[in-house]
This record gives structure tokens, C-alpha cells and sequence, in this order.
């Protein structure tokens, strides 16, 4: 069974904020001016919950995070996979909705 290329547009959303957070680049869907959606705008928005990161992106000014390309990679394949892992429920069940 083949699946449509709109199957991959919820993965590839997802992996693209993903990669946009682990950037320090303020994902876009916030409502935000360009003003305030600027990267020195990041920790701020961060700190105030408008952008949801993890505990690896929570940090102080004084304490920055910086991310090899290796480790970015990594966490790419991580939401990438896991997304994967929930289509590929999402497809067992359909299967079996068919056959039955």
C-alpha cells in the first residue's frame, strides 16, 4: 500500500519546528510580528512559554547551548523516526480496517 505524499506533510512539519527550535529560530504559526519573531527574540519567547522547547533549550543567558551538527542531526532522527513509528500505526490499522 502506498501512501500519498500529504501523509508525510504532519512528519515533515514536524521535524522542520523541531529543527527550527533546536536552531534557536522562532518557528513560524506563533502570531507573531517579524519584530518580535527575530532570533535575539528566541530565549525570550522561550522563557515566557510562547515557544515550547525542552529542558536542553530552557537555559540562561549565561549559559548557552551549542549543538554539533552531529547532535542536531540526531535529534532530527529521532522526531523523524518516532513520526514514522506513529504512521506506521496509523497504516496497521487502516490495513486492517480494509481487510476485515
Amino acid at each position: 500500500m502506498a501512501l500519498s505524499p500529504e501523509a508525510f506533510l504532519g512528519v515533515f512539519l514536524d521535524a522542520s519546528i523541531e529543527w527550527q527550535v533546536v536552531n534557536k529560530v522562532v518557528p513560524g504559526g506563533l502570531g507573531l510580528s517579524y519584530t518580535e519573531s527575530r532570533m535575539n527574540k528566541f530565549d525570550d519567547l522561550v522563557m515566557s512559554g510562547v515557544i515550547k522547547a525542552g529542558p536542553a533549550h530552557r537555559h540562561s543567558h549565561h549559559c548557552q547551548l551549542q549543538l554539533t551538527t552531529k547532535e542536531t542531526l540526531q535529534v532530527m532522527q529521532e522526531t523523524i523516526l518516532k513520526a514514522i513509528q506513529g504512521l506506521s500505526g496509523q497504516v496497521q490499522q487502516l490495513q486492517k480496517e480494509v481487510l476485515v
